[in-house]
């Protein structure tokens, strides 16, 4: 979610990249940086369940869901 910006731009300058991701529905390294700010609580970084794969096609970038059970 942190760099979507930079799927577009390759996709606008036609550049070549290989992104993976893995979908733990949060902010992980924010959690854990507020949880030590905040006494071990944490707001705002939980994320509901999205497909990427449709959020990287509309940023115009060939994108493959796979998934594991």
């Amino acid at each position: 979610m942190m760099t979507a910006q930079e799927l577009e731009t390759a996709a606008r300058y036609d550049i070549t990249v290989i992104a993976v991701i893995f979908n733990n529905s949060l902010y992980g390294s924010i959690r854990m940086h507020s949880g030590d700010a905040l006494s071990g609580k944490s707001v705002g970084t939980e994320l509901s369940l999205g497909d990427f794969a449709k959020m990287g096609e509309s940023l115009g970038v060939h994108a493959v869901r796979v998934q594991y059970k």
